[in-house]
């Protein structure tokens, strides 16, 4: 899950703005956005997780994480 502070989305829109014009729509992804971020002065922190972690990149990983989460798919 992807928090953005209130007072952060403005800057949040602006770099995924600046990700959609770029030429390699494929390198469209959360590391990209992050770095955009970064780039731009501004820090991003970290929050750490225990427990299970899933990447969604596409449907069919979609797809997977909800049969995980339905617990139809152990």
């Amino acid at each position: 899950m992807l928090l953005v502070r209130e007072a952060a989305s403005e800057l949040f829109l602006s770099a995924l703005d600046e990700l959609l014009l770029r030429d390699d729509p494929a390198r469209n992804n959360l590391p990209e956005l992050l770095t955009c971020i970064i780039d731009s002065g501004h820090p991003v922190k970290v929050h750490y997780i225990q427990g299970h972690w899933l990447d969604v990149n596409n449907h069919d990983d979609l797809a997977r994480a909800h049969e995980f989460a339905q617990g139809t798919n152990m």
